[in-house]
């Protein structure tokens, strides 16, 4: 087995080695749509296993989320910002030494792709969208720095996001608007709440026990990584289907060509 964890302007080729030399691999978010199908064809051809991350489907939250809004099947709004400025991604190196100051590769560019798969499936396909894309920092990069998207979901559903690279300290925060229902979070596992039936705001407890990185932002807990790794191995195994794969992964950076274009 192989764990792909570089630049994603080195995956294919490092995938592909992989691949042609019958090996599982597990493979970090791609941010290039390149060479998907390539990959696809040498993994079936060696029977090998092409697992693809998107650790927010292993989190509790967003599963959570996933099946209270599959459960309601009526109409919902939600707005949704996740932010955090650039060079506190990797305090300890400067952030133009590594892929997301690349325009090809940028640090908005990985939000959307860490953020849309489980949006997706939690909302529904995505119909149509507006975007409103500016610079409001003074960062020296050559790509916007903040996105506003307004979704409209196939469903019926219709959620605003911001994402962005600027919001110092970090943000994420959430909250769904339905008939009789309301769903607030502020991205860390203490602080979901829920009013269903014209209920009082409830905490909506989910761990018990939170692993965490001192190094890293209180939203950002370890416990998701943990799960996505035991779905790899069972995937190998034949125990498990995959959360996330390359397939879904395709339409998912075509629609990020689209937003950004």
């Amino acid at each position: 087995m192989a764990f792909v964890s570089a630049s994603p302007l080195a995956h294919y080729a490092i995938t592909r080695e992989c691949a042609e030399s019958g090996i599982h691999v597990f493979s970090e978010i791609n941010l290039l749509n390149e060479n998907h199908d390539n990959l696809l064809k040498i993994s079936k051809r060696h029977g090998r296993t092409l697992f693809l991350s998107s650790t927010p489907k292993y989190r509790k939250e967003m599963q959570f989320v996933t099946e209270r809004i599959r459960e309601l099947r009526a109409p919902i709004t939600y707005s949704y910002h996740v932010g955090q400025y650039l060079p506190d991604w990797h305090p300890w190196e400067k952030f133009s030494d590594f892929f997301v100051s690349d325009k090809r590769t940028n640090g908005c560019r990985e939000v959307f792709a860490i953020e849309l798969p489980w949006i997706i499936d939690a909302f529904g396909e995505i119909r149509e969208f507006h975007v409103t894309k500016q610079n409001i920092s003074s960062l020296k990069i050559d790509f916007p720095d903040t996105y506003s998207v307004c979704f409209k979901h196939e469903n019926g559903n219709v959620g605003n996001i911001i994402f962005d690279v600027v919001a110092s300290p970090a943000v994420r925060e959430m909250r769904i608007i339905g008939d009789g229902f309301r769903l607030d979070w502020n991205g860390t596992p203490e602080t979901m709440y829920i009013s269903e039936n014209g209920t009082e705001m409830k905490n909506v407890k989910l761990y018990d026990a939170i692993d965490r990185d001192e190094n890293y932002n209180t939203s950002i807990i370890e416990n998701m990584y943990e799960e996505e790794i035991k779905n790899f191995f069972d995937v190998v195994s034949g125990k498990a289907e995959p959360k996330h794969t390359f397939e879904k992964d395709i339409k998912v950076l075509e629609l990020i060509d689209r937003i950004e274009a």
